[in-house]
């Protein structure tokens, strides 16, 4: 079974938003789909070792960088529409700080460490590189990182995207 521990509107899962044996977890309730479990991913309600593997892709950024700009605009008008429902940030941006990132990060890791000894991390180079996210994943060995390219997309930003496999430190 596998753990989607940031699910938000699946985007990462293309077109089949359903797979088969995947639990979708995430703290918004107002997404497009709603996820199968309401939790964050430091406090999470499974046992230990009931995954064969996580999915993590978190929120990358403190700022919302010049292309969200946009995307801002448009939630706010939202929000004069529609009560939130308590939620003061949305969209990958839930971090005032990058302090503030790498703690929540950090007990992320430890969380997962508990519930998997396998682990895939989404991450985007915008504020912290890959190599320093790493050092806070003190819990796990990189066993493949790999540069992602969109074929279908021709970007102009100079961020990176990657994609981590890891094994949680002490074994499987």
């Amino acid at each position: 079974m596998i753990l989607d521990a940031t699910a938000g509107n699946r985007h990462i899962w293309g077109k089949n938003k359903y797979p088969e044996g995947v639990i979708f977890m995430d703290k918004e309730p107002n997404l497009k789909i709603t996820p199968d479990v309401l939790a964050t991913w430091q406090h999470s309600p499974f046992r230990a070792d009931v995954f064969d593997c996580i999915i993590f892709d978190p929120p990358f950024y403190t700022n919302a960088p010049p292309w969200f700009t946009d995307l801002e605009e448009k939630r706010q008008n939202m929000k004069k529409r529609k009560e939130m429902r308590g939620l003061n940030r949305w969209y990958g941006y839930p971090f005032k700080t990058k302090g503030e990132m790498v703690r929540e990060l950090y007990k992320a890791q430890k969380e997962f460490a508990r519930l998997t000894s396998r682990l895939c991390l989404k991450w985007c180079d915008i504020e912290i590189s890959v190599d320093r996210i790493l050092t806070i994943f003190d819990n796990w060995i990189p066993i493949f990182v790999q540069k992602y390219i969109d074929p279908n997309k021709v970007s102009k930003s100079k961020t990176t995207v990657w994609w981590v496999k890891m094994v949680r430190r002490g074994g499987v």
